[in-house]
């Protein structure tokens, strides 16, 4: 196609379409044919690069590390010096940063604090990389001990005013005391969605503090609650849930089975929660086919629920039960339900199992509601993957109630 064809009397809006519908085609994510179509548009025109550079970064994330020798520090390197060259327009693309500290994890030890040296190096890094991502407005921190992070570091992260997005992982709790209350009130009238997970708690720390301004278009909320770290237990509180007037999406990973229990808070959020997603741990820790399981959760308190997703893999035979039982519990007129199903299982593990609860407790004897279940697989699945999962599920396959997503 030559470009005097494009110049005679296509407007410029058509164009942009066209680039638009290449780049939306696919979903989510962009496929690596459209990438590479993307990246010859932008070499056509000034105005087709920007319309591709649009969809190139849509979710452009920057990961910035600092610190521990195992972590690439290239990237981060690499990084400054793309945005501190004189010829480069990347950084206006780039929405979200993550800034990944220099504090280490271990499963059996838990947190250990990075040295001064490796804060001194890391507060060096985002000096360098913040002034030139003032505009991003999605943030997250990774092992980050916030009181040793510099106060010029602080100011500059403070300074974000289009943050919209606000994520807290692998954090003490000492940390997430003193910065929690002071980060929702420099974004809470903006913050759309908030992450908090692995807040670890320690015993000469703060308790952490109840929500004490209001997150008025907050709608997406990720808590991870164990029985010993605080903040589960108050974001998820009836007192935080008011300051949220505007939540519709609730993520939930609980740990232990007593935390189960606080799955029963969806109650509190009533006929607004929309999308609710649990990560909870009998799906791997424990055998759960015993059916005298205290039942964790009442969803007929959310008539409005749309999605019902579970984020750990479910095995077809021992939790169809748990799954069935749940969404029975639901009032909603049309539900979706998404279960992941391993697509590491061999043919015959999947031909043993017996999901013949789940295959009927779907399908409602009331004609006003109906389940939709979605099955994802947990990596790339076998050929036979889709086949199997139809046949393993013959009624909802036959009603048109069943999605295998490949």
């Amino acid at each position: 196609m030559s470009s005097g064809l494009w110049s005679l009397d296509f407007p410029i809006e058509l164009q942009e379409a066209i680039i638009d519908l290449l780049a939306r085609q696919d979903g989510k994510t962009l496929s690596k044919e459209s990438r590479e179509a993307l990246r010859n548009f932008s070499l056509v025109s000034p105005r087709w690069l920007a319309r591709s550079r649009k969809w190139l970064f849509d979710k452009f994330d920057v990961i910035v590390y600092g610190g521990a020798e195992s972590r690439p520090r290239w990237k981060t390197t690499r990084l400054i010096g793309l945005l501190q060259s004189p010829h480069s327009r990347i950084a206006p693309y780039i929405q979200s940063i993550t800034i990944h500290g220099p504090d280490m994890h271990y499963q059996h030890t838990g947190l250990t604090q990075g040295t001064p040296e490796q804060y001194v190096d890391f507060n060096g890094v985002l000096k360098a990389v913040l002034p030139h991502l003032c505009h991003v407005n999605a943030l997250g921190f990774i092992l980050v001990t916030w009181s040793i992070l510099s106060d010029h570091v602080k100011n500059q992260i403070l300074s974000m005013s289009q943050v919209t997005s606000l994520s807290w992982k692998y954090i003490p709790q000492s940390t997430f005391s003193d910065v929690f209350a002071l980060t929702c009130k420099t974004w809470g009238t903006r913050l759309q969605s908030l992450d908090v997970d692995w807040i670890y708690s320690e015993a000469k720390a703060a308790p952490v503090p109840l929500l004490t301004v209001d997150l008025p278009h907050l709608h997406t909320l990720r808590v991870g609650a164990r029985l010993d770290r605080a903040p589960g237990y108050a974001l998820l509180s009836l007192e935080s849930f008011r300051m949220m007037p505007s939540l519709r999406v609730l993520a939930i990973r609980t740990f232990e089975e007593d935390t189960l229990l606080l799955l029963r808070r969806t109650r509190y959020l009533g006929p607004n929660l929309l999308h609710f997603e649990m990560h909870i741990p009998v799906f791997w820790s424990c055998d759960i086919s015993d059916k005298n399981f205290p039942f964790p959760v009442n969803l007929h308190y959310n008539p409005n629920l749309i999605t019902l997703r579970f984020s750990q893999p479910v095995c077809l035979g021992r939790h169809a039960w748990f799954v069935n039982k749940m969404v029975g519990t639901s009032s909603s007129p049309i539900l979706f339900v998404h279960i992941i199903v391993s697509a590491r299982s061999t043919q015959r593990e999947l031909e043993a199992c017996d999901p013949s609860e789940l295959d009927n407790g779907l399908i409602s004897a009331d004609a006003c509601r109906r389940r939709i279940l979605h099955v994802h697989p947990d990596s790339t699945p076998s050929p036979w993957y889709k086949a199997m999962i139809h046949k393993l599920l013959p009624n909802l396959s036959r009603h048109g109630y069943l999605v295998v997503h490949r």
